[in-house]
């Protein structure tokens, strides 16, 4: 009894592990119903998509059914991505169409057997590969191939269809140059019924993705064109349709080919296995993540999707990976686990039994359009511009993929793609990135903290790469060619960046400072970190050199260089004090003291606040130098600040790489020749200086220490302001701390490798060592104040005294342990904004100019041309007068965020693609004002703006769009009378628990984007937020989404307050408990 008491057991504790097991046991009530909504409809979606892509892959439709079930089956049982819905894809499926092409005809037994052996070969080296713990190798496929390949082989899809939309049967290769000129060759003789019928196809699609999303568009075209040609026998007319379609479920099938052609295989297999990965871990880093579930795992993916297609090579599959469209649609229809995979598997399994006979009249144009509308999302032009512009390398990468992949073949494409990668990376890591031997090039690449002169006998040499076999001879050239031509006599060899080195270069330095030492030029090494130093030491490096290999910093060299030259020669006097740094009233000259006069040590500091972002940019001057703290992307305000003190730019520092707003460090560091300063671990794609945590940097009779603070992300830093006197005066903590809350610790998670959990660690014990222990009658000088996203509880108060925070703000309690830390910072907040990692990705790499931005979209557009871009379909037209206007007559679509509220969050949060084409219908004189704020969060494709304004769109007899009002009092006489459907309360999860009204549900405007499918469009919704800037924008989106009866109620809670509608008893935000918030966060997100 006890041995099957313990199997017993043991098995339970088995299924636990499953990830299908997990997500059922953390579902609530609704989650059942969201389940088996998206399972349906994802099921209705993959029925003609399956079909579609089986002939993309020269197999007969049916085989892309089979393809649908036990992949399926198989990822929603053992997959760790809740949403991904796995089956045929369109890159896949061209992939193994040209792979098994030369081997046998498609279609035949022979095409089909290698099918099946193809998929069980995917398999197998999916799950090696996932064994193997290699899911983190598809970094090393530059994202400039990988672009190149899609974009080309999209294009390879496309044309491909274009025989079947036009009733073509095309003979010859399958290379794009082939096809194309065999469609041009054979044009004439296309069939006007298949075109006729494709292209309406296509439109209706288009159509419903754009209007009606929740209607299944390629279901929709397969049953209208099975109608239209049953009834009007238009296949004898020559539309080409599918014929007979077996019926019945796929059975075993041992796949006897992968014996014999294994070796044939091999390269397509290869192929499969990394494209299906590489895209199936593209849409699981795309798709909104639910709090609680867990975060990408790139190496149980691979075992889940290599499972998959092992199993359904034995039954009759061939191979599959996520699915794009699939997937988005799976995640917007609310599903919560595998449950819902489960159930679109089922209704395959039904289609397979009773409903195949039904496709037989279905016209193959149908199945073409349904591939073309698909394969078009994979064309990005907008990021391959992007990626020209910011680097030609990558450019020309990208370049050559494309032509190879589009002239070549998808195989010898792919291939290339790949050896360009490596040689690409092996020719980066044999470079070595070194500043020093040009003068003028050293002042802009080091801190001007010091200024060696033109002092030729001294020269400062960074290197700011890793060194080791492949790059150290490269290195040794340039330093000596440095040497020799400054005839330098002491060098500075600068490691602060400078994270590893290998024998090779250990050797490479020991000979260089022999060979030095027999020239009489002295050596130092500066700014070394931890694991250098450790291998300086046991190189026994370090013993040779003694001090003069341990200086944490230049200043520090100079020092002990000052001190040994005073003792060979008492006489000569020169600045060395390691501690008072700053010259007055000028740059650093290490040759004399200069006192500047009492009235230059005169310090300013001012904060430049902005509250439609809730962001503070700094402004501190001292002696005629400036330094400028997180400045926003407009930078004509801050340039004319510098004209009016006369002051001259320094610096530009940055807290961190920021996720709520673009800044405008570059285009400031272009116009004034400012140096971009980050704390350490920041990495960007355009040269900065990385200050050392603990360097000072010096400015006029100031000074800043450098305090690396991470947590809210890995390169965080805090600046502390010293005065003329050397006394701390001020922190400008960026994210790090707030008034009344700290940063958020989840925007920097790394899959696999760094948490939400570690970086909250990384918070509490920058906040403990480095905050806390500095005075209390230091000024905190945050990056952002209340209505920031960044944080949860900031304060309405924009600079305070550290003190009041360690005694008010509940992070800065000085008995809180690290793990009451960690529970208290993750819990309680709201999900980040789509655009934030966006936003933070342009900050890394680059961006647009703010002025050829700007000057693109000041375009005024008369009515009728402005109409006509509005019909385009990526075209979104954004209404930014005030919510009354809006209410009062507005075009039909559009979307309400005005300019006097948090117009650039909620753009940020509300519109998740910074590429979105957008059309401005702004007040008088406004437009450029509403340019510049959607710009200071990287939505830089601005059209044009209305001319005129809804005046000159009414004259034209233009539709106008209203929305219904209704005042606080009369909604409390109708909630009396039993009038009202329902109340929706569309502030934020907190707001609502502190006091809302009984019937009223809570329907955040934050999450309305995943919740707005939800509603009923047949009934009304009354919709309310705090004052009525809120609703009005909840009330414009559910219009556009088709939610047309909505009734917006007048001054929101602040009017609704005060009338006898029944009410909760009032709770003070700051006293809510931890669980509580929690589960109303749950409840709006599954709302």
């Amino acid at each position: 009894m006890k041995t099957e008491l313990h199997q017993r057991n043991l098995k339970m504790r088995k299924m636990r592990r499953l990830p299908l097991w997990q997500a059922l046991s953390e579902h609530r009530r609704g989650d059942w119903w969201s389940d088996l909504f998206a399972g349906l409809t994802v099921g209705v979606m993959l029925v003609p998509q399956g079909m579609a892509y089986a002939l993309l892959a020269g197999l007969p439709p049916i085989y892309g059914l089979y393809a649908a079930t036990v992949p399926l089956l198989t990822y929603a049982l053992l997959g760790p991505s809740r949403q991904l819905a796995v089956g045929p894809a369109a890159l896949v499926s061209l992939l193994t169409a040209t792979g098994l092409a030369p081997l046998a005809v498609a279609g035949s037994e022979a095409y089909l057997a290698l099918a099946f052996a193809l998929a069980v070969l995917v398999g197998l080296i999916q799950l090696g590969w996932g064994l193997l713990r290699g899911g983190n190798l598809i970094t090393y496929l530059a994202r400039p191939v990988v672009l190149g390949f899609t974009t080309a082989a999209a294009l390879i899809i496309g044309l491909s269809q274009v025989q079947h939309l036009l009733g073509l049967t095309l003979a010859g290769g399958r290379s794009f140059p082939q096809v194309l000129l065999a469609t041009l060759y054979q044009l004439p003789e296309a069939n006007g019924y298949s075109v006729a019928i494709g292209l309406v196809a296509t439109l209706l699609i288009v159509a419903t993705q754009r209007w009606s999303p929740r209607i299944p568009g390629a279901l929709l075209v397969v049953v209208l064109g099975i109608g239209v040609v049953y009834f009007f026998d238009l296949d004898r007319g020559g539309v080409a349709i599918l014929g007979e379609v077996p019926r019945g479920l796929p059975h075993l099938h041992w796949p006897t080919a992968l014996r014999e052609h294994w070796w044939d295989l091999l390269p397509t297999a290869l192929a499969i296995a990394g494209v299906g990965f590489m895209e199936s871990m593209a849409i699981v880093q795309t798709l909104p993540r639910r709090p609680g579930s867990p975060p990408p795992r790139p190496n149980r993916e691979l075992l889940a999707l290599g499972l998959g297609n092992l199993l359904g090579g034995f039954f009759q599959a061939y191979p599959t990976t996520g699915g794009l469209s699939r997937s988005l649609v799976n995640a917007r229809a609310g599903a919560r686990s595998g449950l819902a995979s489960l159930l679109s598997a089922g209704l395959i399994v039904l289609t397979l039994l009773f409903l195949t006979p039904l496709f037989y009249y279905l016209p193959k144009a149908v199945l073409a359009a349904i591939i073309l509308v698909a394969v078009v999302g994979i064309l990005r032009p907008g990021v391959v511009r992007q990626l020209w512009r910011s680097d030609r390398t990558d450019g020309l990468l990208l370049g050559s993929t494309f032509v190879a992949t589009l002239l070549g073949g998808i195989v010898w494409g792919l291939g290339l793609g790949i050896l360009l990668s490596l040689l690409l990376l092996r020719w980066r890591m044999a470079r070595v990135k070194t500043v020093g031997g040009d003068h003028q090039r050293a002042r802009r690449c080091f801190p001007p903290t010091l200024d060696l002169g033109n002092n030729p006998e001294w020269l400062q040499f960074r290197c700011a790469s890793l060194l080791h076999f492949a790059n150290v001879a490269a290195f040794r050239e340039q330093l000596d060619r440095a040497v020799a031509e400054r005839g330098a006599q002491v060098v500075f060899l600068d490691f602060s960046e400078l994270w590893d080195l290998d024998g090779t270069a250990l050797h490479t330095l020991l000979t260089l400072l022999e060979d030095y030492r027999v020239r009489g030029v002295t050596l130092y090494l500066t700014g070394a970190k931890g694991p250098v130093r450790d291998a300086l030491r046991r190189s026994g490096l370090a013993g040779m050199m003694g001090e003069r290999a341990t200086c944490p910093n230049l200043r520090v060299a100079l020092t002990h260089y000052e001190g040994f030259i005073a003792e060979k020669s008492p006489k000569e006097t020169r600045f060395c004090d390691g501690h008072h740094q700053m010259e007055r009233g000028g740059p650093l000259i290490l040759k004399r003291k200069v006192k500047a006069p009492k009235s230059n040590r005169i310090m300013k500091v001012e904060q430049l606040y902005t509250k439609c972002l809730a962001e503070a940019t700094y402004y501190i001057e001292s002696a005629g130098s400036a330094v400028l703290i997180d400045p926003l992307r407009e930078t004509q305000v801050y340039l004319d600040k510098l004209a009016r003190e006369g002051a001259q730019l320094q610096y530009i520092f940055e807290t961190h790489f920021h996720a709520d707003f673009v800044s405008g460090h570059l285009d400031l560091a272009r116009k004034t020749g400012a140096q971009i300063v980050y704390g350490p671990l920041a990495q960007a794609d355009y040269d900065f200086y990385s200050a050392t945590d603990g360097e000072i940097l010096p400015l006029g009779d100031v000074s800043f220490k450098v305090l690396h603070t991470p947590g809210h992300t890995m390169e965080s830093t805090t600046f502390l302001l010293r005065d003329a006197t050397g006394r701390d005066h001020a922190i400008f903590t960026g994210d790090t701390l707030f008034l009344g809350d700290v940063g958020r610790p989840d925007l920097a998670v790394q899959a696999d490798r760094v948490t939400e959990e570690d970086l909250a660690r990384l918070l509490y014990h920058s906040l403990h060592d480095k905050i806390i222990p500095l005075a209390d009658e230091l000024l905190v000088y945050p990056g952002h104040g209340a209505g920031s996203a960044c944080g949860k509880n900031l304060s309405s108060e924009t600079w305070g005294r550290l003190g009041t925070q360690k005694a008010q703000n509940y992070a800065l309690r000085a008995d809180m342990t690290e793990a009451e830390f960690v529970r208290e910072v993750l819990s309680g907040r709201s999900p980040a904004p789509q655009y934030f990692a966006q936003n933070a990705r342009l900050n890394k790499s680059g961006y647009e100019s703010f002025d050829q931005v700007l000057e693109r979209a000041k375009r005024p557009l008369e009515p009728l041309a402005f109409a006509r871009v509005a019909r385009e379909a990526d075209t979104l037209v954004l209404d930014v007068r005030s919510p009354a206007e809006f209410a009062a007559g507005h075009l039909p679509g559009a979307i309400f965020i005005g300019l006097d509220g948090s117009f650039a969050p909620w753009v940020g949060a509300l519109l998740p693609d910074l590429q979105q084409s957008i059309l401005l219908v702004a007040p008088e004189g406004r437009a450029e004002e509403a340019i510049t704020r959607l710009a200071r969060v990287g939505y830089d494709r601005v059209r044009g703006y209305l001319a005129g304004g809804m005046a000159a769109w009414e004259a034209v007899d233009q539709p106008v769009a209203r929305v219904s009002s209704i005042s606080a009092a009369r909604l409390a006489e109708e909630l009396e009378q039993g009038a009202v459907a329902q109340v929706l309360d569309v502030r934020r999860h907190t707001e609502f628990l502190s006091q809302h009204l009984l019937v009223a549900q809570n329907f955040p405007l934050d999450y309305i984007q995943g919740n707005w499918s939800k509603l009923d469009p047949e009934r009304r919704y009354h919709l309310h937020c705090a004052g009525g800037y809120r609703s009005m924008i909840a009330a414009s989106i559910l219009q556009a989404r088709g939610i047309a009866k909505v009734v917006n109620v007048e001054g929101g809670w602040k009017a609704i307050a005060s009338t006898t509608a029944p009410q909760s008893a009032y709770q003070c935000p700051s006293e809510l408990q931890v669980d509580t918030l929690d589960r109303a966060l749950a409840a709006a997100l599954d709302f």
